[in-house]
């Protein structure tokens, strides 16, 4: 199964004001990594500069135009995709609250109209439903999360 595990780095939490500044997706099935740092046309705030450790100048030489970076991305996708044959999960921590809101928005943004197929999962509400279940080893918790993807 495809699944891939998304980590972003953006710079504040409105969802239609922040700006991806860093973005990173682990293949599961192939331990292979997709980085890519994101240009924006203004300062980093002190603040997330503060949690990131990501600095302007940073930006400024290795960063790409959110464009070009959901192309890498895109092309990473589909080839790892070719080792898969299902339908790409994307799995975050808290992605319902914020990443894949953030990601999305940054698409229309960006004026973004085609993407590839995929489903999105956040691991945030995974851990609040089997938080409420009586878990007792961890095989017991990987089995009910792996029947919930």
């Amino acid at each position: 199964m495809g699944r891939y595990f998304l980590d972003l780095e953006f710079t504040n939490g409105n969802y239609y004001l922040a700006d991806i500044i860093e973005l990173a997706l682990l293949a599961e099935h192939s331990g292979n990594i997709f980085h890519s740092y994101v240009r924006i046309h203004y300062l980093i705030p002190t603040r997330v500069k503060e949690l990131t450790n990501i600095s302007d100048d940073l930006l400024a030489t290795a960063g790409c135009s959110f464009k070009d970076t959901i192309a890498s991305l895109s092309a990473f996708l589909c080839d790892e995709q070719k080792r898969s044959d299902t339908q790409p999960i994307i799995i975050a921590h808290a992605g319902f609250s914020f990443g894949f809101p953030i990601l999305f928005a940054n698409f229309i943004k960006h004026i973004i109209t085609h993407l590839n197929a995929f489903r999105i999962f956040c691991s945030l509400t995974v851990y609040r439903f089997l938080k409420i279940m009586v878990i007792n080893n961890v095989w017991d918790w990987i089995h009910c999360a792996s029947n919930l993807v």
